[in-house]
């Protein structure tokens, strides 16, 4: 199992470069986990193509349909994100050794306290991963 960060969704249900290398990710692991954080981000990510016409509306709708089903059918296994996540999250970014980000600290949080490792297409993130003693799969 590993723990998708929003880089990975979008990825996996928009065309993007590393579409194909998602795909094979998601596809080839018996379990794959997102959050809630994911999900609003990930339709937050729709909404920005949208605006910057990289897709169209009826597109955008496609594939939340699509993404919809997949919540619906347990595609994924979703974890909440739990109050030691933000603390966890909150120790980590005032360590002022990393560029963590305050949503992306998060996401990690969430696949440290599980033991999981983040997958996720922003190097940055891993690289936090990386300092943090977090396991990362860099796509």
């Amino acid at each position: 199992m590993f723990y998708a960060d929003t880089s990975i969704v979008v990825a996996y249900y928009c065309a993007e470069e590393n579409s194909s290398e998602v795909e094979n990710l998601i596809t080839g692991s018996e379990d794959s986990a997102i959050s809630m954080l994911a999900e609003v981000e990930f339709y937050s990510a729709l909404s920005r193509k949208v605006r910057e016409k990289s897709i169209s509306v009826k597109d955008a709708h496609r594939i939340s349909s699509q993404f919809e089903l997949h919540l619906n059918e347990d595609y994924f296994t979703i974890l909440q994100i739990e109050s030691s996540h933000y603390a966890i999250a909150k120790n980590w970014i005032s360590g002022f050794d990393t560029n963590l980000r305050t949503l992306d600290a998060l996401h990690l949080a969430v696949a440290f306290s599980k033991g999981i490792p983040i997958a996720t297409s922003d190097r940055n993130l891993a690289k936090s991963a990386d300092t943090l003693g977090v396991a990362s799969i860099l796509v």
